[in-house]
């Protein structure tokens, strides 16, 4: 999810920046291109990391050790 929104974050940067005007990308509207509510996406930004995201090594050790 989070490679996801990064990379369409930058499309859309690059997009703006392609443009004649220059414009300042906004949150609110990088969040509209990516249809997320800016609840939604403060939600997600206070979020702490799981234990994948932490030591993903770790955790695939332990889950195949369980088997």
């Amino acid at each position: 999810m989070t490679e996801a929104v990064y990379t369409a974050t930058a499309e859309y940067i690059l997009e703006m920046a392609q443009r004649p005007v220059k414009h300042r990308v906004s949150v609110s509207g990088v969040l509209k291109r990516l249809g997320v509510s800016r609840s939604g996406y403060n939600a997600w930004k206070k979020r702490c990391p799981s234990a994948t995201e932490k030591h993903p090594g770790e955790v695939k050790e332990k889950n195949f050790e369980n088997l």
